[in-house]
């Protein structure tokens, strides 16, 4: 609950120590279990069921499938199951703005590289 609170996340993905994906451990499911917390194990509050997609996924896929407001967060794995990354909203919308952008506009502006 602390990483979550510290990075403002309301979730942390779980890996084994070969980093394949276990499941996802949700800021929600912390705070029900919170006056229990001491009775419970960290396998009780991880959930297996989420939706994932692969690397090579494309995002015209993700978009026309994933929902959004279930899906908060979505880990990337490989074929093999390891986590690579994880997307959400917020880089899906700036992966998207990208595509619109002009050749003319990626260019240097004030310093910074768009």
């Amino acid at each position: 609950m602390e990483v979550m609170q510290h990075n403002a996340v309301d979730s942390v993905l779980v890996t084994d120590e070969h980093n394949k994906m276990i499941g996802i451990i949700w800021a929600k499911d912390l705070r029900r279990i919170l006056p229990h917390l001491r009775d419970v194990h960290l396998e009780d509050v991880i959930t297996h069921d989420y939706v994932s997609v692969y690397e090579d996924t494309s995002v015209q896929k993700i978009i026309s499938t994933i929902d959004y407001n279930i899906s908060g967060i979505i880990p990337v794995v490989s074929h093999a199951n390891e986590l690579m990354g994880y997307l959400n909203k917020s880089i899906l919308l700036s992966t998207l703005s990208r595509q619109y952008v002009s050749e003319d506009e990626r260019t240097e502006h004030n310093g910074v590289i768009i």
